[in-house]
């Protein structure tokens, strides 16, 4: 069973499929998250990912997607141009506050629209 630091999401997907967990099962851990999708496409193998990590290899048949639950990830991606990856954290603090300010306008304007509402 390869997984990255833990076997956190293969005990999370077989729970969720209401099947149990191997504890005999041999196990292969890698230190980077993409290492158990790279393993499982060059050999018979099966990995659990995210559609980021294993978009390659899904669109050009290398791996399939198998029928069964879908979990929630449970971290978010930062994605920039390689152009921009020397500092990437400006811009994305910059656009996350940009984002809460946009929330906060239209949190206040339901907030109105709910006054107006109830009066």
């Amino acid at each position: 069973m390869p997984h990255d630091r833990d076997d956190v999401w293969w005990r999370t997907l077989l729970n969720a499929a209401s099947l149990p967990y191997p504890d005999s099962a041999r196990h292969l851990a890698f230190h980077r998250c993409g290492l158990p999708i790279e393993a499982a496409a060059q050999g018979p193998g099966v990995a659990v990912g995210d559609n980021i990590s294993a978009e390659t290899h899904l669109a050009d048949g290398r791996l399939l997607r198998v029928p069964g639950p879908v979990l929630e990830g449970r971290d978010d991606y930062l994605l920039v141009k390689r152009s921009q990856a020397a500092d990437p954290l400006p811009r994305a603090v910059a656009w996350l506050k940009s984002e809460a300010q946009a929330f906060e306008e239209r949190r206040q304007e339901c907030e109105t629209r709910l006054t107006f509402a109830t009066l």
